[in-house]
């Protein structure tokens, strides 16, 4: 994948994607198959022809763009910790930590 690792870490640790009208190329995907495993993927388009068409969408949407993000906005159940998450994740592999401090935790573990 491309992408900062953190990124690349929060779709392998998801359990729900929402795709706002892009395509899952395979700049995003790599390999189709292994992408966002334990994800429940929705897929917003207005072309019927990109929904499901690389990566397996379990909740496909025809519509325009706003029309459903104003649609789903008044659902009121949107998660919005999304800066919480990635800290998180940055936190777990290390991903906060100067260079020169990782190698210093590292040799300390090794030792």
């Amino acid at each position: 994948m491309h992408g900062s690792y953190a990124a690349n870490m929060a779709l392998v640790e998801a359990d729900y994607i929402i795709n706002l009208g892009s395509r899952f190329d395979d700049r995003v995907v790599s390999n189709p198959a292994k992408f966002a495993k334990n994800a429940v993927v929705a897929h917003i388009d207005i072309d019927a022809a990109e929904l499901g068409k690389i990566v397996k969408t379990d909740i496909p949407i025809l519509s325009d763009l706003k029309a459903a993000l104003s649609r789903l906005l008044q659902l009121n159940k949107v998660r919005t910790d999304f800066n919480e998450l990635s800290l998180k994740i940055k936190r777990k592999h290390h991903l906060l930590m100067s260079p020169k401090t990782m190698i210093s935790v590292h040799r300390k573990q090794l030792n």
